[in-house]
């Protein structure tokens, strides 16, 4: 189903007074093939869309998480974890504190990222993470605390030296 730029805004401010997500922000384009996504997930029009999420909040939450993405890998994009290494951390030294918010944080292996590379400048001491994400299943996968092996094989392929 083709949905208009029109649709997109009166869903998001449908989202938006029903519920604290804000998807103002989010790239028009992505968000709309999400929602695509999700009005034929759903077997929905926009119209129905909306009245669900004026009506109903665990409708919100499960429209949440068929829209949001989930794409996350150890060091993704090297050249980001480059510059982040090279032309921000080191500007820090290792003895100043710092804060480090991952917003969006998925399944946690762009945190972890970090912490490898917080741990390679001597500077994981010295850190504080925080990490969250706004679907709860992922955050909760997130919080297990562990790295499946075949991930820690990715990082052997990676440099960001």
């Amino acid at each position: 189903m083709q949905v208009t730029l029109d649709d997109i805004q009166r869903i998001i401010a449908a989202i938006r007074t029903s519920s604290t997500y804000d998807f103002r922000n989010y790239s028009i384009k992505s968000f709309t093939r999400r929602i695509e996504k999700a009005l034929f997930d759903f077997k929905l029009n926009v119209a129905n869309l909306i009245k669900k999420i004026k009506s109903e909040p665990d409708f919100i939450e499960s429209l949440v998480k068929n829209i949001t993405v989930n794409t996350t890998e150890l060091f993704r994009d090297p050249k980001a974890w480059q510059t982040l290494r090279y032309r921000i951390l080191n500007q820090f030294g290792e003895n100043r504190k710092i804060n480090i918010w991952h917003a969006g944080c998925s399944t946690g292996q762009e945190v972890y990222s970090m912490l490898i590379l917080l741990n390679e400048l001597g500077m994981l001491e010295k850190a504080n993470i925080f990490a969250t994400d706004i679907n709860e299943d992922v955050l909760k996968i997130a919080k297990r605390e562990s790295i499946h092996i075949g991930l820690i094989l990715n990082i052997l392929r990676i440099s960001i030296k």
